[in-house]
């Protein structure tokens, strides 16, 4: 489907403002409750040394595939004024900043030593806001890290995370790509994502082995046809009616 793209292959598009060239794509944040991309992760390399930018994904005005190329409707020096990714950071960055502080060399140290170093108790704690002062989202992902995660179900481990489908017109993710196996991709709708674990690096899903495993393989050749889409519908048709109720019963 023309409209559709692979998270995994937008990574490294060239960025292209109004007047000029600004970076390449460095990941993408998405959101796992409504489950659309919400910022395009930019590297401006060389233009802005080690440097990356946070921009919207309503400031993106065409994916130019042939080309790897993302125009976006903001000149270059209104992307020098874009946030860095620290002004909102994805839940594993923000678990990663937690740890750090948790594990703060004051708090390694025994009771004894702490007596006699009364500023170790100074030592600042993990402050659960980004740079801005902005409080954690805990909705906000990086395709970085979730791509690689084990997807559980049944507390089996049924394949890996290896992309997701996204439409470039709305932004939303329409499928998780699962890699199983036996080597085949297969997908996975959103709706079917219970819970992203980081801490276990895993993906929860309440849907039986079976219902992943026997799901139409994907060919990377073709990605989605609509024949291919409609066959992966009819298949989870009767497992999203069973996802409702159990989700009504946990309400």
């Amino acid at each position: 489907m023309k409209n559709f793209r692979s998270a995994r292959a937008l990574t490294g598009f060239t960025v292209r403002a109004s007047d000029g060239e600004i970076g390449k794509v460095s990941e993408l944040y998405f959101d796992d409750a409504a489950w659309e991309i919400r910022y395009v992760v930019v590297d401006t390399a060389r233009w802005l040394p080690g440097r990356k930018v946070l921009l919207p994904t309503s400031a993106v005005t065409e994916v130019l595939a042939d080309r790897r190329e993302l125009r976006v409707a903001l000149s270059r020096e209104q992307v020098k004024g874009s946030p860095r990714p620290d002004t909102d950071m994805p839940i594993a960055v923000q678990r990663r900043a937690e740890r750090k502080a948790r594990h703060n060399w004051a708090v390694d140290l025994a009771g004894e030593a702490l007596a006699s170093v009364p500023e170790a108790f100074l030592a600042p704690g993990f402050e659960p806001v980004n740079s801005a002062g902005k409080p954690f989202d805990p909705h906000l992902r990086t395709t970085k890290v979730v791509t690689g995660l084990v997807l559980r179900a049944d507390d089996f481990v049924v394949g890996r995370i290896s992309d997701f489908i996204v439409d470039e017109e709305t932004w939303s993710i329409r499928y998780v790509v699962v890699s199983i196996g036996d080597g085949r991709q297969v997908l996975l709708l959103p709706q079917f994502v219970r819970e992203i674990r980081i801490e276990e690096s895993a993906v929860v899903t309440d849907l039986p082995v079976g219902a992943i495993a026997s799901c139409p393989a994907l060919d990377p050749a073709t990605m989605l046809t609509h024949r291919y889409e409609e066959e992966v519908d009819e298949h989870y048709k009767g497992y999203r009616d069973g996802a409702r109720r159990t989700e009504a019963e946990r309400s």
